[in-house]
């Protein structure tokens, strides 16, 4: 990943992009006025603009939102952002030849778990739904890769969730426990999914842009 820099505020410059620094909306004080087309920032500044987008980005969901016990031992990894990555690339280094864990059958879960095989990981893949990819493949095409994935060594554990880890005294998880009784033993875990930033709370602004801080 490149670094921030002046050459590419130069480039927005160029395109008519503005850079604005330190503006961001944080406190109660600001507001969005929808009917004005206009944004307060923290500073008190006031931008008027034409087409609002909202890019807040997202951040890495994790497994103790949905209760799992013992998700935050050293060996659970996500896959959202740098510091993220930076963890996975340890934790893979240091399990080579043993197995993980990816929770999540959809794109990203599918690509970490190609990533995970290639480097001599045994991979389980569990998720809840009847088939990987399920918001974007028919049974049939689904069907074809996992069969694909199953051939290269990959295995599947459909229609269950992640309930609990069995966590040793160095906080690694040993064991994935799912909820239809499975017991899978492990020695990295890879969580998949994001969740939207909220940044922009829905108290700031309402349809008629009144602002309700």
């Amino acid at each position: 990943m490149r670094r921030w820099s002046s050459s590419n505020e130069g480039f927005l410059l160029v395109n008519c992009v503005s850079f604005l620094r330190n503006r961001h909306r944080t406190g109660s004080g600001n507001s969005c006025q929808v009917c004005c087309k206009t944004l307060i920032t923290a500073t008190g500044e006031t931008i008027s603009y034409k087409t609002l987008i909202i890019a807040t980005g997202a951040r890495a969901l994790k497994l103790e939102e949905f209760g799992v016990a013992g998700s935050d031992a050293e060996n659970v990894c996500y896959s959202c952002d740098i510091a993220d990555a930076n963890k996975l690339v340890t934790a893979m280094q240091s399990c080579a030849g043993g197995s993980a864990v990816v929770i999540g059958g959809g794109y990203i879960g599918m690509e970490c778990a190609a990533s995970l095989v290639i480097n001599k990981i045994n991979v389980t893949m569990v998720f809840p739904e009847a088939h990987c990819m399920p918001r974007l493949f028919t049974p049939k095409i689904a069907n074809y890769y996992e069969e694909y994935y199953m051939d290269k060594g990959i295995k599947f554990v459909k229609g269950t969730v992640l309930t609990s880890f069995d966590v040793d005294s160095d906080r690694k998880v040993k064991a994935a426990n799912l909820r239809d009784g499975t017991r899978l033993p492990v020695d990295m875990v890879l969580g998949i999914g994001i969740r939207p930033n909220q940044l922009v709370r829905k108290s700031t602004y309402n349809g008629k842009g009144r602002n309700q801080s």
